[in-house]
């Protein structure tokens, strides 16, 4: 197998497992809700179907790179910005690497 599709199936496998984690997750009520992050419009009926179950889900996404139809199969919705996920980093990582100032 070559490298290149080595690769593709490597990824397939990684949103199969995913999708069997948030369903599992979903079907055991171990949650009430879910950050979701992705542009993957593959992961639509995943989210459709966590939702059927009960289960809140709330869509992070690259702003101008992800497909309505995935926007708007969450409950709720939210363009995810450099600064959003440089707030979830650790203190010395923001001290290490602080944000540039933009005008």
């Amino acid at each position: 197998m070559s490298r290149r599709r080595r690769k593709v199936v490597e990824q397939k496998e990684v949103d199969i497992l995913i999708a069997v984690d948030m369903l599992t997750h979903s079907f055991q009520r171990n949650m009430h809700e879910v950050a979701f992050l992705t542009s993957d419009l593959d992961f639509r009926p995943l989210i459709e179907a966590v939702i059927r179950e009960g289960m809140y889900i709330q869509l992070w996404y690259p702003k101008g790179k992800t497909n309505e139809e995935l926007i708007y199969a969450a409950d709720s919705r939210k363009p995810l910005t450099v600064k959003d996920v440089f707030s979830w980093c650790t203190a010395n990582f923001k001290k290490k690497y602080p944000l540039p100032a933009l005008p």
